[in-house]
C-alpha cells in the first residue's frame, strides 16, 4: 500500500480544519482552537485534557436537528 500525503488524502473529502471551543465542558472563558490534520485518526492526551469534550463538541456540531445545534460565530 502506498503512503499518501495529507493533501492527497484529503482531496475530494470533507475535512475539519479546526474547532474553537469556549465555555464548553473543561474549556474555560478563553477560546481554545484545536487544529486537525487531514490524516487525523485519533485524539490522544492525558486524563482531563479534554478529549471527550472535543468529541462531544463535534457531536453537537453535527446534530441532525437544527434546534440541537449551537449558534455559530462568524
Amino acid at each position: 500500500m502506498e503512503s499518501l500525503t495529507s493533501t492527497e488524502f484529503a482531496e475530494g473529502l470533507m475535512h475539519i480544519e479546526s474547532l474553537r471551543l469556549r465555555n464548553f465542558r473543561c474549556f474555560g472563558d478563553e477560546a481554545q482552537t484545536i487544529s486537525f490534520d487531514p490524516a487525523l485518526t485519533a485524539v490522544v492526551g492525558a486524563n482531563g485534557a479534554g478529549k471527550t469534550a472535543i468529541i462531544a463538541a463535534l457531536q453537537k456540531l453535527f446534530a441532525t436537528r437544527a434546534e440541537d445545534r449551537p449558534p455559530f460565530d462568524a
